[in-house]
């Protein structure tokens, strides 16, 4: 057998764990990618009213200063990246949570509360605490194997389903079915949106000029405000759909197209409230397109079917 014939054998045996960690690989850089716009540009703090997290035990508002804050973030990026490349992650992802935690204590500790971060930090202290689990008991403290990494990816899936779950049972166990029953006030939350958009700009929500599509977007929350005063069983339906979304979150741990199913529930979900209460949850999307929907794993195929045609034979 020639040289040639034996590397085309190896070739064709490990193609399979190539093809799984090119995977494996994406979903780690488009994490990476995801999570590093994250932080803000500037924290214009000068106190921690209401501490939360991390502000209970040091006083944060060093790191509103730019000349610690830019450096910080250089850090932070540099620590993804070392993720990304699957290089040192026992070392890179406890000083990126770190970071962003602290960070995220600081903004949370001006008296208003903001919640569409906390998901990323969630993830990074689950996959820090799993890396740093994985170097102390096989002391793979620079690289891991095919196996390690997707576990850890599967360890964030259950992180983010988790939220979602949480959150669900946190309101039955707050307010039952009560929940659902108030839902017919949820117009009055639209309208309180709304006010809160006029007042911070001085401008109708949408008033700025923009295509016909865009105007169309912007006249839509106060006709769905006024379709669900006129008809409050559809705002009981519209939450309720929710909170069963929420509960249901186990059903993105079923298996691969279950995830992708659900998963694009999810996101339209998010869309929607997005478009009605201009509460935007770019980064629960952007999580759930990337572990669940799998975005990475669609480029991996559609790689991988651009490869075989390269290499087919062309036609004489």
């Amino acid at each position: 057998m020639s040289i040639a014939e034996r590397w085309q054998r190896v070739v064709e045996r490990f193609r399979p764990v190539a093809y799984a960690g090119y995977e494996v690989f994406l979903k780690r850089a488009f994490f990476a990618l995801a999570v590093a716009g994250s932080l803000p540009n500037n924290l214009p703090y000068a106190g921690q009213k209401e501490p939360v997290g991390l502000a209970h035990f040091w006083n944060l508002t060093f790191l509103g200063d730019p000349a610690v804050l830019e450096p910080v973030r250089v850090v932070f990026w540099i620590c993804l990246g070392l993720y990304a490349l699957g290089f040192a992650s026992a070392f890179a992802l406890p000083v990126a949570a770190t970071i962003f935690c602290a960070i995220g204590a600081l903004i949370g500790s001006q008296g208003a509360h903001k919640h569409h971060l906390q998901i990323v930090g969630l993830v990074l202290v689950v996959l820090a605490i799993y890396h740093v689990y994985l170097a102390v008991r096989y002391r793979r403290i620079f690289r891991n194997t095919l196996e390690n990494h997707r576990l850890a990816i599967y360890h964030a899936q259950q992180t983010v389903m988790a939220t979602y779950l949480v959150t669900g049972l946190y309101k039955l166990a707050n307010s039952g079915l009560g929940w659902v029953a108030d839902a017919k006030y949820f117009p009055l939350q639209l309208a309180k949106t709304r006010g809160m958009e006029y007042y911070n700009r001085l401008e109708e929500p949408g008033a700025e000029a923009g295509s016909g599509a865009q105007e169309l977007l912007a006249n839509l929350s106060p006709d769905i405000e006024r379709f669900f005063i006129d008809f409050p069983n559809w705002a009981r339906f519209f939450l309720g759909s929710g909170l069963l979304l929420e509960l249901g979150a186990f059903c993105l741990m079923l298996g691969r197209w279950w995830g992708v199913g659900y998963g694009c529930l999810i996101v339209l979900f998010h869309l929607t409230v997005s478009r009605v209460m201009h509460l935007t949850f770019e980064y629960n999307i952007l999580l759930v397109a990337i572990l669940f929907i799998n975005v990475p794993w669609l480029v991996a195929r559609a790689a991988k079917k651009i490869g075989r045609r390269g290499k087919a034979p062309s036609a004489s």
